[in-house]
């Protein structure tokens, strides 16, 4: 029979106790695993009239922030959850005249 059981973690080292009918209770360190891809984004704080970009299907985007939101709002059929501390912001593309919706988290500013 196979069994594990978490153990208080040091440092930078997972401790797991295992015991099976091979082993008597065997403690071994095992190392943390950190998922970098789950880890959520910081979200950067922006205004109104910064100049970002944004990656997209199409590349590159560049445009300029025209409005905040800080409460959820229904964009173009979908719901875009923003509160103060992780607003959403509508954006105008430089090109196209088009406008984005995004989190701060996949804007970056650009330094004109």
């Amino acid at each position: 029979m196979y069994g594990a059981r978490q153990l208080p973690s040091l440092d930078n080292v997972r401790v797991v106790e295992f015991s099976c009918s091979s082993f008597n209770n065997v403690t071994m360190p095992l190392p943390l695993q950190v998922n970098r891809y789950r880890s959520k984004a910081v979200a950067k704080k922006f205004t109104v009239g910064d100049h970002v970009s944004w990656n997209s299907e199409a590349g590159q985007v560049s445009g300029i922030i025209i409005k905040v939101h800080t409460a959820d709002i229904d964009y173009k059929g979908h719901v875009h959850r923003a509160t103060p501390d992780n607003p959403q912001y509508e954006i105008q593309s430089d090109k196209t005249d088009h406008i984005a919706m995004h989190k701060g988290s996949a804007l970056r500013l650009i330094r004109d």
